[in-house]
């Protein structure tokens, strides 16, 4: 999906949750954003509402 759009980013690992997934989007290796897929139907959208990639935080 990321190449048919022209897109020179790759993606990460996915992360389960009920009903989704969520994974990183990487460019150069590096995460530059997120992105999640509907488990049932496979829409995806964007997490836009974030903003610019800083870094991640673990607890």
């Amino acid at each position: 999906m990321l190449h048919d759009r022209g897109s020179d980013l790759t993606v990460g690992e996915a992360e389960a949750f009920p009903g989704y997934y969520t994974l990183h989007t990487l460019r150069s290796g590096e995460i530059s954003g997120m992105l999640s897929v509907n488990a049932s139907t496979g829409a995806v959208w964007d997490h836009t509402w974030h903003g610019i990639y800083i870094t991640t935080s673990e607890r």
